[in-house]
């Protein structure tokens, strides 16, 4: 489970109203640790309004995007990649992918970036305080 300790990264480079995302990122490095041991990913590529960045040996990539419609959405996504044992086949190995995502969905109006910052910040400190029990299945 993460925990803000083991999480180091800026915050998204939004300026000006919420719709306007700053263009001009500088590169920027996350530093995760997953399973005990830290990871640092580097931008691998940018597009409007995106951004994905990746780890030294690709398994574990970061997906930070904006999107403006009707409403405004923004997605944190982060997905994991091993090599496993084939549960069927012990004798084979699989690739299998994991992932774990976070999407604000907002309007355009109506909500101040302190309000959205404090309704992102509840929600992973509710998703820590009971991670045990929710990876586990309970609701």
């Amino acid at each position: 489970m993460l925990d803000n300790s083991q999480i180091s990264a800026p915050n998204p480079g939004v300026s000006g109203e919420d719709t306007v995302v700053d263009k001009t990122l500088t590169a920027r490095e996350f530093l995760i640790t997953p399973t005990g041991d830290d990871v640092t990913m580097v931008a691998v590529s940018r597009g409007d309004m995106r951004s994905r960045y990746a780890s030294p040996d690709n398994t574990l990539n970061l997906t930070v995007s904006h999107s403006i419609a009707k409403r405004i959405r923004r997605l944190y996504r982060l997905d994991f990649e091993k090599v496993s044992a084939d549960p069927f086949t012990p004798a084979l190995n699989i690739q299998v992918r994991a992932s774990a995502f976070i999407v604000l969905d907002e309007p355009k109006r109506g909500f101040s970036r302190e309000e959205m910052q404090g309704l992102l910040v509840r929600l992973v400190a509710s998703v820590l305080g009971n991670g045990q029990a929710f990876v586990a299945g309970e609701s």
